[in-house]
């Protein structure tokens, strides 16, 4: 028996050390200090934990493998641009500065044509609405949805929006043709200040807020869920938005809405380290790990390191998933959709497996010392989009950087939920 190299050993405030195993994200809790002193005997769970493993073990081709596998079954999901336009003018929005425009009925006609080309009817279809504010053109979401329901697809849909658009008419066709139904919504503040935030050019920005919280309540009504995103740059003032958020709610079923923190990151401005380890402080003291997203520790890193039961890698990277943007180009990651270099295809055309934007999304170990690295197995299925946008060596150091205190983070929560059980 040897080590796994993806083992990761963890001091814990009480004095216990801990050792974590990246591919397997299960750990053992220990007193000895070096696994020279671990009692393999004693440890016996080691090796159900990936601790321990064969000599003669490959866990580099076990890794790729194991990616390989999730990636090649991984659900049938396509998110949509419908359009780039967008009616608020967010001061930290990411597409700001895109060429703005609808799709047209050819490329709607094509996207229909695509889904039932390049997607199997008898397995669910994940359709995804993104935009811009993808309700400014809800003629075009009509016409896929039903088009899609005609083909014989059990369909599934998340919409990412901001809420001001939503009609009785849109929920009756989400409730008539979708299964599984959320909506995405980012709340930024609170009454007055979120219209100052969102700017909105279609609606007085006093009004807004108000016309935004009986949307939600009524899609909440309806039976649908929502996931409420706060998007900040200061902590406190997004504790403040929680709270107020859990009282406007209140009389809605907790499993009908979720709220989740998210510090604005763009081209232009990240978050230090510093404030990064203070959110994690944060969520040491009670809330759940996966109330937060952050712009170094991604959601798929959060869930890969949380996660025992299911193996998390970026959306991109399924190949069953594409984004199409409402010119007809098809991409792998909904982030790079404003640089066509990142295309791999068109909705007319088809898919371009030897496009940058295509293999880019291929696990891929790029440097030699990579190979020795017990942070390998988080780094294949992360956030690419970030990589590109703030640089691989500036995330591979603040992953290094930041491990250590989200293992702490997800230790103490298991045991504490142990500790309550009878």
């Amino acid at each position: 028996m040897k080590y796994s190299q993806f083992n990761i050993i963890t001091n814990l405030d009480d004095g216990t050390n801990a050792v974590y195993n990246s591919l397997s994200r299960k750990y053992i809790l220990q007193a000895e200090n070096s696994y020279e002193d671990i009692n393999i005997d004693k440890h016996s769970s080691s090796h159900d934990c990936g601790i321990l493993v064969n000599d003669n073990c490959d866990e580099i081709s076990q890794l790729i493998s194991l990616i390989q596998k999730e990636v090649n079954d991984g659900e049938q999901s396509l998110t949509i641009l419908p359009t780039t336009n967008c009616n608020a003018r967010c001061w930290y929005c990411y597409e700001k500065g895109i060429e703005h425009f609808d799709m047209s009925q050819d490329i709607i006609d094509n996207t229909i044509q695509f889904i039932n080309g390049q997607f199997q009817a008898e397995r669910e279809l994940s359709i995804n609405w993104f935009g811009g504010e993808p309700l400014m053109h809800f003629d075009a979401i009509k016409q896929i949805t039903l088009a899609a329901k005609v083909a014989g697809f059990t369909l599934n849909t998340c919409i990412t929006t901001n809420g001001s658009l939503i009609t009785p008419e849109l929920i009756s066709l989400l409730k008539d043709n979708y299964k599984d139904i959320a909506m995405s919504i980012t709340i930024d503040a609170i009454g007055k200040n979120y219209g100052a935030v969102k700017r909105f050019v279609d609606y007085p920005s006093e009004q807004v807020y108000d016309r935004l919280i009986n949307n939600i309540k009524s899609v909440l009504s309806a039976g649908i869920r929502v996931l409420l995103r706060i998007n900040f740059k200061v902590f406190e003032e997004a504790k403040k938005i929680y709270s107020h958020l859990e009282t406007l709610f209140s009389d809605f079923p907790r499993t009908l809405y979720y709220i989740y923190y998210a510090p604005i990151w763009n081209k232009n401005r990240g978050h230090s380290l510093e404030e990064t380890l203070q959110y994690i402080d944060y969520m040491r003291n009670g809330y759940d790990i996966n109330i937060l997203a952050n712009p170094y520790i991604d959601n798929v890193f959060l869930n890969h390191v949380t996660n025992e039961r299911k193996f998390s890698y970026c959306t991109a990277m399924n190949k069953h998933h594409y984004v199409v943007n409402a010119d007809g180009l098809l991409y792998r990651c909904h982030c790079l959709v404003s640089d066509n270099k990142y295309a791999c295809g068109n909705v007319k055309d088809g898919i371009n497996l030897s496009a940058l934007g295509y293999q880019m999304f291929e696990p891929n170990i790029k440097e030699k010392q990579c190979k020795v690295c017990s942070n390998l197995s988080i780094c294949l299925v992360k956030c690419r989009a970030r990589d590109i946008i703030y640089g691989d060596d500036v995330i591979c150091h603040n992953t290094k950087t930041i491990i250590d205190s989200v293992i702490k983070l997800k230790i103490e929560q298991k045991e504490k939920r142990r500790c309550r059980k009878p």
